[in-house]
């Protein structure tokens, strides 16, 4: 077989990697090279399930592994993420805030700001996604403000309601992340209660004929949103958040060795099990929304810390020293495997791969955009359907001050995207 590898061109040469690599992860370490001992792979039909979803999607981008970036919004719609010189598959916004607090459904004097996003994405032939992120209006981890009020979750489920709407007036397939951020919170307040349903939440709030047999707690309210888009948008494509440090165990900063990673996954997925994830249709990882040079900087901004100076977050690409992407992996699809669900990365950041360490405001070193198109195999082997990026904080590295490296990456990739079979 190996001598045939010279005779395989283009997308059917991506093919035959990838089965290898899945071939490699699926009978373990004794299948590869010794010392070279691989993370589990997610299973064949994980893959199935990233598979169908870019068929949901349709056109240019069924079938392979999706990218994308986003937060990059301006006011006129020329956003960077269309200046790349080539149709990306996904382009993301983050709606935040409740209508009654000068939140998303009033930004831009504008009453249907997403359907506005929803065109321009239509416009430049992209798949419009949302990261809806309004539990946090209140504090990231107030639970008792936001999810225990039930004037608070009214309100909610009124704007997510609108949301809803706006999909199903567009026609079109939009994908829509559920709160990030807030499942990770959710997770250990479930762990200290003894359970997710343990945890008040005022899903009743929504007065809504799908919900009305669902519990007022954790496990309600994430069946819940899922059954509401699935009833209001069909065309929706919805998932929600695994959080690497819900587990109190900050796996991918993780530098112990000896700590089991398939066992923290185990927890997450449990509980997200629990609260109807995987009744969705993926579920989101992100692996930092800002550079590693940030961090080792201790990039202050108008007297704002906005990374806190450590050391140890620039993974390593031979994937020997703790922190590195063969871990990252093996958690996602440790995930993607208990869950039986696909995995999207977002907001992954734009910097560079530089062996000095730090930099500076709008030029920090990273090597997420490097690895990830370098090893994209690895992470469909992983159960990934796309990877999207995204700085997350201001004084990132972004498209217009990164030489190029993303442009140039996501150019040369999706003329030959990796195919999900």
């Amino acid at each position: 077989m190996p001598s045939a590898r010279p005779f395989l061109a283009g997308r059917c040469r991506r093919h035959f990697a990838l089965a290898v690599l899945l071939a490699c992860w699926a009978h373990g370490p004794a299948a590869v090279a010794a010392g070279a001992d691989q993370p589990r792979s997610a299973s064949e039909g994980v893959v199935s399930k990233a598979r169908a979803l870019t068929e949901k999607l349709g056109g240019s981008h069924a079938d392979h592994f999706l990218v994308g970036m986003g937060n990059d919004g301006t006011n006129s719609g020329d956003d960077p993420a269309y200046e790349l010189g080539i149709n990306l598959d996904l382009h993301y916004h983050y709606l935040v805030g409740l209508s009654k607090e000068g939140g998303w459904p009033s930004w831009n004097s504008n009453p249907d700001y997403a359907g506005k996003r929803i065109a321009e994405a239509r416009r430049h032939g992209t798949i419009p996604m949302f990261t809806y992120y309004c539990m946090a209006a209140h504090g990231e981890n107030n639970l008792a403000g936001s999810i225990g009020n039930a004037q608070y979750m009214a309100t909610y489920f009124r704007d997510y309601s609108q949301l809803l709407a706006t999909i199903q007036a567009s026609g079109l397939p939009v994908v829509v992340q559920l709160e990030p951020d807030f499942w990770g919170f959710a997770q250990q307040a479930a762990s200290a209660a003894g359970g997710p349903s343990k945890v008040v939440a005022n899903v009743g709030a929504s007065a809504a004929q799908e919900c009305s047999r669902e519990p007022d707690n954790l496990v309600g309210l994430g069946r819940c949103l899922i059954s509401l888009a699935r009833s209001r948008a069909p065309r929706a494509l919805v998932g929600l958040h695994a959080s690497a440090w819900g587990s109190k165990a900050d796996v991918l900063l993780n530098t112990n060795p000896k700590l089991d990673i398939e066992a923290e996954a185990a927890k997450t997925a449990a509980f997200l099990r629990a609260v109807g994830a995987a009744d969705g249709d993926f579920i989101s990882i992100d692996f930092s929304d800002r550079d590693a040079g940030c961090y080792e900087a201790g990039y202050v901004e108008n007297g704002k810390a906005i990374c806190s100076k450590r050391t140890g977050v620039y993974w390593d690409e031979a994937n020997v020293a703790l922190p590195n992407f063969r871990q990252a992996l093996a958690w996602s699809a440790a995930i993607a495997r208990d869950l039986s669900i696909p995995i999207l990365w977002w907001q992954l950041p734009f910097g560079t791969p530089s062996s000095n360490t730090g930099g500076k405001a709008g030029y920090f070193r990273d090597n997420r955009v490097h690895y990830i198109f370098g090893h994209i195999g690895e992470f469909v082997a992983a159960g990934g359907v796309g990877a999207v990026w995204g700085a997350g904080a201001a004084g990132q590295t972004s498209v217009t001050t990164d030489g190029d490296a993303f442009k140039r990456a996501v150019n040369a990739y999706l003329r030959d995207p990796v195919g999900l079979r």
